[in-house]
């Protein structure tokens, strides 16, 4: 399709052809549209392997047009005076995404995907994806760390497109566009809950399994646990058992027993074409539920296996007769590499802050920003808020006028300066609250101390 030489006509065009009644279309929306749009470059994958189909044009066309009109119909309205539609789409093996519009301020990303299966496979439907990097500048944010979130918008049957939305927090008040990559795609999954391994633990009391150095390249659950990633870290040895769980088929236990005063869990992942997200915990009818106190992520020397060591702050009598519980989902997915950049917009939203000294489990919260896509905190020293306690959707809420509207923990990350904390007005889309006036909102409540906003 040949572009056109005015946004003008463009926009008239699609109108006119694609959609006749959109109420939704503002005028501050169609003022933002006839600007020109801002090029940038999506940037194509060094591999030989990779197919990618790269759309790079200066205004909008009628087909992108109809994909933001139809944004705006299942967004919340409040977002249009913000959103900035955008043209750009990669594709790998068959799976095309395309970026349709977005919007930032100084410390919140939001964007919107469309995901589309261009072979047929059925490989896109309801379930969400996985970002695995996302790079601004010198800075890395992973899936791990603050990377925000990723949740389903709406899924379009007709065409079978799905429409995502990507929620990131972060410093970006030096950044000009955020890139995004994936190599996989997650579907056809397999959901289990509050599986018992079958193992009676009671055996393990005990067992005192040997150690084995080994290369840690991740370490979760306890914000105070310090690894150096250069130095090889003691955990109990690889492969000493051969345990497989009914039912589910992507890892098996391979060690198990009490080291350096805690019981750990060992396992490895065994089916290479199925990816397993799961979550072990030790379960007494009578006496206790108990999730680890750390998780440690390592290879196999040759880097053919993946393991994870589970620890549990447990003595062996408290252990007792105790089940090994596991919850989680096993999915199929396809290979590939995706990659977009987004542009940021900095400058156009209003937003809302204050000063303070608030404590909150040692951690010490100097400032807070709201906007209308989330909240951000920012703190001085060690960050030693819980996970638990982080995640907990009583610790942080706004006050807007007569409203409450409770905010939910979306990530942290730590840097020489200190810590930050996010959070976002909704946590899986049926609280009401993807975004939110800022002039409404009067004060913020964390942990029970009510902080005025200017």
């Amino acid at each position: 399709m040949k572009p056109f030489d005015h946004d003008e006509i463009i926009i008239n065009n699609a109108l006119q052809n694609n959609c006749p009644s959109a109420p939704e279309l503002t005028h501050s929306v169609l003022a933002k549209l006839s600007k020109p749009q801002r090029k940038y470059i999506v940037r194509p994958t060094r591999f030989a392997f990779l197919i990618m189909a790269i759309v790079l044009i200066p205004t909008i066309t009628a087909a992108a047009y109809s994909s933001y009109s139809k944004l705006l119909k299942n967004v919340n309205t409040e977002l249009t005076e913000y959103l900035e539609p955008v043209e750009a789409s990669c594709e790998s093996n068959g799976i095309r995404i395309e970026l349709i519009a977005y919007a930032s301020d100084e410390n919140n990303l939001i964007a919107y995907v469309n995901l589309e299966d261009t072979e047929g496979l059925d490989r896109v439907g309801t379930e969400s994806f996985v970002i695995d990097s996302i790079n601004a500048a010198d800075t890395t944010l992973t899936k791990g760390g603050s990377s925000g979130s990723i949740s389903l918008e709406y899924y379009d049957e007709e065409t079978e497109i799905a429409t995502y939305k990507i929620l990131l927090s972060g410093d970006l008040s030096d950044i000009s566009e955020y890139s995004i990559s994936m190599n996989k795609l997650y579907y056809d999954s397999n959901y289990y809950s509050n599986v018992d391994a079958g193992i009676d633990l009671s055996q393990y009391a005990d067992a005192t399994p040997e150690s084995q150095d080994v290369l840690i390249y991740d370490a979760r659950k306890d914000a105070s646990f310090k690894a150096d990633y250069d130095e090889p870290y003691s955990v109990i040895a690889r492969d000493a058992m051969d345990i497989s769980i009914s039912d589910i088929s992507s890892f098996k236990i391979t060690n198990m027993g009490f080291y350096d005063g805690k019981f750990h869990v060992q396992i490895c992942y065994d089916a290479s074409d199925i990816f397993s997200d799961h979550n072990l915990y030790l379960r007494n009818s009578d006496t206790y539920y108990l999730q680890p106190s750390l998780e440690l992520y390592y290879f196999s020397d040759d880097y053919s296996k993946d393991y994870i060591d589970y620890s549990f702050d447990i003595t062996p009598e408290e252990l007792g007769d105790g089940s090994l519980i596991i919850d989680g989902k096993e999915s199929s997915y396809v290979d590939g590499q995706w990659g977009l950049d987004i542009p940021t917009n900095q400058g156009n939203m209003n937003i809302k802050s204050a000063d303070c000294d608030l404590v909150v489990e040692g951690s010490t919260i100097n400032q807070i920003i709201v906007s209308p896509f989330g909240v951000t905190a920012y703190g001085t020293g060690t960050y030693n808020i819980s996970n638990t306690r982080a995640a907990n959707s009583n610790l942080a809420s706004l006050n807007c006028g007569n409203d409450t509207v409770k905010l939910y923990h979306a990530g942290w990350s730590t840097d020489d300066d200190g810590f930050r904390m996010s959070w976002t007005y909704d946590e899986s889309g049926d609280t009401g609250y993807d975004n939110i006036d800022v002039s409404t909102v009067d004060s913020i409540t964390i942990d029970g101390n009510i902080i005025e906003l200017e």
